[in-house]
C-alpha cells in the first residue's frame, strides 16, 4: 500500500465541527486505501484518547506544537510574515517547523505524496518544489484519488 503524508492543523478527532468532520471523513477515506503518517499542527498535545481513534486511521501521528501562543512567538511570525510576504497561516507553519522543539518526525521527506487540506501547509513547498504535493480546496481535486 502506498503512503501519503497527511497535514492537518490540530486534531479532527472529536469532529465537532464543520471543518473537523470533513477532515476526519477525508482522512477515514484515505486511510482505506493509503497508509498515513499524520501531522498535526497542535495548540496543546493531544490526549490518549484522541491519538488512539487517530491511530485508527493513520500508522502515525505526529504532533507539531504550534508556535504562535506567547508574545515573542507572534512577534517571530510577525517578522517572518513580512520579511517573506506569508500570509499569517503559512508564516505559523513555517515557524513552527523551524523552531529548536519542533519534533524531527515532522520534517517532510522530498520523495513523500503529501496531501495538505489547507494552503496554509504550502509553506514548506517554498523551499523545495516538491511536485507531489496535493493541496486540497475543498474538494476540487478530488477526481485525483479516483
Amino acid at each position: 500500500m502506498s503512503s501519503i503524508v497527511f497535514l492537518a492543523f490540530e486534531s479532527p478527532w472529536p469532529a465537532y465541527s464543520g471543518d473537523k468532520k470533513r477532515v476526519l471523513g477525508l482522512l477515514k477515506e484515505l486511510s482505506q486505501a493509503f497508509t498515513i503518517d499524520l501531522r498535526l499542527l497542535v495548540r496543546a498535545p493531544l490526549v490518549a484518547e484522541q491519538e488512539h481513534e487517530l491511530l485508527r486511521y493513520a500508522r502515525r501521528v505526529v504532533q507539531i506544537p504550534r508556535r504562535d501562543q506567547t508574545v515573542r512567538d507572534r512577534l517571530a511570525v510577525a517578522a517572518r510574515m513580512m520579511a517573506q510576504r506569508l500570509p499569517y497561516h503559512a508564516a505559523v507553519v513555517e515557524h513552527s517547523l523551524a523552531a529548536p522543539g519542533a519534533p524531527r518526525e515532522a520534517r517532510i521527506p522530498p520523495q513523500a505524496c503529501v496531501y495538505a487540506n489547507l494552503l496554509h501547509w504550502t509553506a514548506p513547498l517554498r523551499h523545495g518544489g516538491h511536485a507531489r504535493w496535493i493541496l486540497d480546496q475543498q474538494n476540487a481535486d478530488w477526481h485525483f484519488w479516483e
